[in-house]
């Protein structure tokens, strides 16, 4: 039966890998991390093969049914068809899974899928990665820091720096153009807050932990 947009959005991770099928060799490859790939079977050659189609939602039902049949008409005239080349959210959500995710804790991989969510995807995430400039990343990274936060300009583009570094690692990139926005940015300065010396001033911090009502996370912290 073919998929829709309503079934796909109720897929559950489960304990392993399986998939779901659409039509004319179309499917959806769920991970257990809820992260959900397009895929298209197809026959070149006498052989069954497959394709990668891109990750859902980004990559919609429809655009993955015109991207099936592009790959169909390519094996059908015997080309072999292609990859789509990886976008900045693709690299991104690779480098987070492999190198941030699965081996720092858990307050620095928060703080790390925040900001490419809050400042880098929403201008970055849909463009291929050959195709982004510099000037691209410096607007995101002036804005931040016009709006005050220079610190948090400065962690967004090492962010911004490890996704390119890993991109032209796995050859979906060629170097990591924030290299080129060396001191584009006011320096970053650190304001460092006094101690508490008596027992008065540290009843104080304790009392303003406890009435703090934001996140677990940075309560605990």
């Amino acid at each position: 039966m073919a998929l829709t947009e309503l079934a796909l959005k109720n897929l559950k991770p489960k304990d392993k890998r399986y998939l779901v099928r659409d039509y004319q060799g179309l499917y959806i490859e769920v991970n257990p991390t809820g992260r959900k790939y397009w895929k298209v079977r197809y026959m070149a050659d006498g052989q069954a093969k497959k394709v990668t189609l891109g990750e859902y939602p980004y990559i919609s039902l429809k655009e993955a049914r015109r991207r099936r049949d592009d790959v169909r008409g390519m094996a059908v005239t015997g080309q072999e068809p292609q990859k789509p080349p990886k976008t900045f959210r693709d690299a991104a959500s690779e480098w987070y899974e492999t190198h941030i995710k699965s081996v720092c804790s858990q307050t620095h991989a928060v703080t790390v899928i925040s900001r490419l969510e809050r400042f880098l995807y929403p201008k970055l995430g849909d463009k291929v990665l050959k195709e982004i400039s510099a000037a691209d990343v410096l607007d995101i990274l002036k804005a931040l820091q016009n709006s005050g936060i220079v610190e948090t300009a400065h962690r967004v583009k090492q962010i911004a720096g490890q996704v390119f570094r890993y991109a032209a690692a796995i050859g979906e990139g060629e170097r990591d153009i924030t290299a080129d926005l060396r001191g584009a940015l006011k320096p970053n300065t650190h304001k460092h807050h006094g101690a508490a010396k008596t027992s008065q001033e540290a009843k104080a911090v304790i009392l303003s932990i406890d009435a703090y009502n934001g996140g677990a996370v940075v309560k605990n912290a």
